[in-house]
Protein backbone atom coordinates (compact mmCIF):
# COMPACT_ATOMS: atom_id res chain seq x y z
CA UNK A 1 0.00 0.00 0.00
CA UNK A 2 2.82 2.44 0.87
CA UNK A 3 4.50 1.68 -2.46
CA UNK A 4 1.23 2.48 -4.19
CA UNK A 5 0.95 5.83 -2.43
CA UNK A 6 4.43 6.81 -3.56
CA UNK A 7 3.45 6.37 -7.19
CA UNK A 8 0.80 9.04 -7.10
CA UNK A 9 3.03 12.06 -7.57
CA UNK A 10 4.15 12.25 -11.18
CA UNK A 11 7.78 13.21 -11.46
CA UNK A 12 7.70 14.54 -14.98
CA UNK A 13 8.24 18.10 -15.99
CA UNK A 14 6.27 18.77 -19.14
CA UNK A 15 2.87 18.01 -20.58
CA UNK A 16 -0.12 18.18 -22.91
CA UNK A 17 -3.45 19.69 -21.92
CA UNK A 18 -5.97 17.11 -20.82
CA UNK A 19 -8.05 15.70 -23.65
CA UNK A 20 -11.67 16.84 -23.68
CA UNK A 21 -14.04 14.81 -21.53
CA UNK A 22 -15.54 11.97 -23.49
CA UNK A 23 -12.70 11.83 -26.03
CA UNK A 24 -10.97 8.48 -26.58
CA UNK A 25 -7.80 9.72 -24.87
CA UNK A 26 -9.74 10.83 -21.78
CA UNK A 27 -11.41 7.46 -21.38
CA UNK A 28 -9.97 4.78 -19.13
CA UNK A 29 -7.48 2.55 -20.91
CA UNK A 30 -8.89 -0.40 -22.78
CA UNK A 31 -9.24 -3.62 -20.82
CA UNK A 32 -6.89 -5.31 -23.28
CA UNK A 33 -4.18 -2.64 -22.76
CA UNK A 34 -1.14 -3.87 -20.84
CA UNK A 35 -1.82 -3.69 -17.12
CA UNK A 36 1.06 -1.22 -16.63
CA UNK A 37 -0.66 1.16 -19.06
CA UNK A 38 -3.94 0.70 -17.21
CA UNK A 39 -2.27 1.54 -13.90
CA UNK A 40 -0.41 4.53 -15.34
CA UNK A 41 -3.65 6.00 -16.66
CA UNK A 42 -5.46 5.32 -13.38
CA UNK A 43 -2.73 7.16 -11.47
CA UNK A 44 -2.11 9.97 -13.93
CA UNK A 45 -5.50 10.91 -15.32
CA UNK A 46 -5.80 13.71 -17.87
CA UNK A 47 -7.29 15.96 -15.16
CA UNK A 48 -4.39 15.30 -12.77
CA UNK A 49 -1.93 15.88 -15.60
CA UNK A 50 -3.62 19.16 -16.51
CA UNK A 51 -3.26 20.41 -12.92
CA UNK A 52 0.38 19.30 -12.89
CA UNK A 53 1.18 21.08 -16.14
CA UNK A 54 -0.62 24.25 -15.09
CA UNK A 55 1.59 24.37 -11.99
CA UNK A 56 4.76 23.73 -14.00
CA UNK A 57 3.86 26.45 -16.51
CA UNK A 58 3.18 28.94 -13.71
CA UNK A 59 6.47 28.14 -11.95
CA UNK A 60 8.41 28.37 -15.21
CA UNK A 61 6.85 31.72 -16.12
CA UNK A 62 7.42 33.10 -12.62
CA UNK A 63 11.09 32.08 -12.84
CA UNK A 64 11.57 33.68 -16.27
CA UNK A 65 9.78 36.87 -15.16
CA UNK A 66 12.03 37.09 -12.09
CA UNK A 67 15.14 36.64 -14.25
CA UNK A 68 13.92 39.35 -16.63
CA UNK A 69 13.15 41.70 -13.72
CA UNK A 70 16.64 41.21 -12.27
CA UNK A 71 18.04 42.51 -15.54
CA UNK A 72 15.63 45.44 -15.55
CA UNK A 73 13.31 43.88 -18.14
CA UNK A 74 9.94 42.23 -18.18
CA UNK A 75 7.96 39.59 -20.04
CA UNK A 76 4.80 40.19 -22.03
CA UNK A 77 1.46 38.36 -21.91
CA UNK A 78 2.65 35.98 -24.62
CA UNK A 79 5.11 34.25 -22.29
CA UNK A 80 2.64 31.88 -20.65
CA UNK A 81 1.01 30.62 -23.88
CA UNK A 82 4.48 30.18 -25.40
CA UNK A 83 5.70 28.14 -22.40
CA UNK A 84 2.54 26.06 -22.46
CA UNK A 85 2.93 25.33 -26.18
CA UNK A 86 6.52 24.22 -25.63
CA UNK A 87 5.46 21.77 -22.93
CA UNK A 88 2.55 20.54 -25.06
CA UNK A 89 4.81 19.94 -28.05
CA UNK A 90 7.72 18.39 -26.16
CA UNK A 91 5.85 15.77 -24.17
CA UNK A 92 2.16 15.08 -24.79
CA UNK A 93 -0.01 13.42 -22.15
CA UNK A 94 -0.08 10.07 -23.98
CA UNK A 95 3.74 9.99 -24.03
CA UNK A 96 3.89 10.73 -20.31
CA UNK A 97 1.42 7.94 -19.54
CA UNK A 98 3.49 5.54 -21.66
CA UNK A 99 6.69 6.60 -19.88
CA UNK A 100 5.05 6.04 -16.51
CA UNK A 101 3.76 2.64 -17.66
CA UNK A 102 7.32 1.63 -18.56
CA UNK A 103 8.61 2.65 -15.14
CA UNK A 104 5.76 0.80 -13.43
CA UNK A 105 6.38 -2.34 -15.50
CA UNK A 106 10.04 -2.38 -14.37
CA UNK A 107 9.17 -1.76 -10.72
CA UNK A 108 6.19 -4.05 -10.12
CA UNK A 109 5.21 -7.61 -10.96
CA UNK A 110 2.03 -8.34 -12.90
CA UNK A 111 0.09 -9.32 -9.73
CA UNK A 112 1.26 -6.13 -7.99
CA UNK A 113 0.19 -4.04 -10.98
CA UNK A 114 -3.25 -5.65 -10.87
CA UNK A 115 -3.51 -4.76 -7.16
CA UNK A 116 -2.43 -1.19 -7.90
CA UNK A 117 -4.99 -0.89 -10.70
CA UNK A 118 -7.75 -2.16 -8.42
CA UNK A 119 -6.63 0.17 -5.62
CA UNK A 120 -6.71 3.26 -7.84
CA UNK A 121 -10.16 2.28 -9.11
CA UNK A 122 -11.48 2.07 -5.54
CA UNK A 123 -13.01 5.12 -3.79
CA UNK A 124 -9.96 5.42 -1.49
CA UNK A 125 -7.56 5.07 -4.42
CA UNK A 126 -9.39 7.80 -6.30
CA UNK A 127 -9.23 10.06 -3.26
CA UNK A 128 -5.50 9.41 -2.85
CA UNK A 129 -4.90 10.04 -6.56
CA UNK A 130 -6.88 13.27 -6.52
CA UNK A 131 -5.53 14.76 -3.29
CA UNK A 132 -1.98 13.52 -2.83
CA UNK A 133 -0.33 15.68 -5.54
CA UNK A 134 -1.41 18.89 -3.80
CA UNK A 135 -0.49 17.46 -0.39
CA UNK A 136 2.99 16.60 -1.68
CA UNK A 137 3.34 20.05 -3.24
CA UNK A 138 2.38 21.70 0.04
CA UNK A 139 4.84 19.49 1.93
CA UNK A 140 7.65 20.35 -0.47
CA UNK A 141 6.84 24.07 -0.25
CA UNK A 142 6.96 24.03 3.57
CA UNK A 143 10.23 22.07 3.42
CA UNK A 144 11.72 24.54 0.94
CA UNK A 145 10.69 27.47 3.14
CA UNK A 146 12.38 25.78 6.09
CA UNK A 147 15.58 25.30 4.10
CA UNK A 148 15.52 28.89 2.77
CA UNK A 149 15.66 30.20 6.35
CA UNK A 150 19.15 28.70 6.48
CA UNK A 151 20.36 29.99 3.10
CA UNK A 152 23.36 31.85 4.58
CA UNK A 153 24.52 28.67 6.35
CA UNK A 154 24.05 26.68 3.14
CA UNK A 155 26.00 29.25 1.12
CA UNK A 156 28.82 29.22 3.66
CA UNK A 157 29.02 25.42 3.71
CA UNK A 158 29.06 25.15 -0.09
CA UNK A 159 31.30 28.14 -0.89
CA UNK A 160 34.57 26.14 -0.69
CA UNK A 161 33.33 23.98 -3.54
CA UNK A 162 33.11 26.84 -6.06
CA UNK A 163 35.82 28.79 -7.81
CA UNK A 164 35.56 32.08 -9.60
CA UNK A 165 37.22 32.78 -12.93
CA UNK A 166 41.01 32.91 -12.69
CA UNK A 167 42.32 36.38 -11.96
CA UNK A 168 44.28 38.09 -14.72
CA UNK A 169 47.95 37.65 -14.17
CA UNK A 170 49.51 40.91 -13.13
CA UNK A 171 52.78 41.80 -14.89
CA UNK A 172 55.85 41.69 -12.72
CA UNK A 173 57.05 45.06 -11.42
CA UNK A 174 58.96 47.00 -14.00
CA UNK A 175 57.51 45.06 -16.94
CA UNK A 176 55.03 46.62 -19.30
CA UNK A 177 51.46 45.48 -19.20
CA UNK A 178 50.50 43.72 -22.46
CA UNK A 179 48.22 45.77 -24.68
CA UNK A 180 44.69 44.45 -24.94
CA UNK A 181 42.65 44.61 -28.09
CA UNK A 182 40.44 47.67 -28.39
CA UNK A 183 36.87 47.16 -27.31
CA UNK A 184 34.44 46.73 -30.14
CA UNK A 185 32.10 49.67 -30.65
CA UNK A 186 28.61 49.41 -29.17
CA UNK A 187 25.87 48.41 -31.56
Amino acid sequence: MIRALLLVVPALASAQPAPPEGSPEAAAPAKDAPVAVQVAREILTPAIWERTVAGIVKQTCDRFRAIAAQGGGSADEGLEPAVRKLYDDLLPYADVADLQAGVLAKSFSEPELLQLRDFYRSPLGQKVRDRLPEAMQETLLVGLQRVQKHQAKIDEALAPHFRGPPAEKQPAKGKAKPKSAPASPPR
